[in-house]
């Protein structure tokens, strides 16, 4: 089995307009709002504006929806369109 299936946890849909909400982790006051895409034990997918300059490997503060605040790492970032950018992030439980 390839090292990528390994990491994957179980995916599931979030509810419908669940949004995820980012800060860098020195700057709670100037938050990001993404919808998320899938959820899962280890992560989320949400779609962002491209606009928002996010970067691989940044750590991040997220809360999906109406969930604590948890410390993540900011894993892969893939173009939707002009516009949108979908990004995975990865909890640090």
């Amino acid at each position: 089995m390839s090292e990528k299936k390994d990491k994957r946890a179980i995916r599931f849909s979030p509810d419908k307009n669940t949004l995820v909400w980012v800060s860098l982790e020195e700057d709670s006051e100037n938050k990001l709002v993404g919808l998320a895409i899938n959820e899962s034990y280890k992560g989320v997918s949400a779609a962002f504006l491209k606009n928002f300059n996010l970067k691989v490997g940044e750590s991040f503060l997220i809360a999906v929806g109406s969930l604590a605040p948890v410390k993540a790492e900011l894993r892969w970032i893939k173009d939707l369109d002009d516009d949108l950018v979908r990004v995975g992030f990865e909890l640090n439980n």
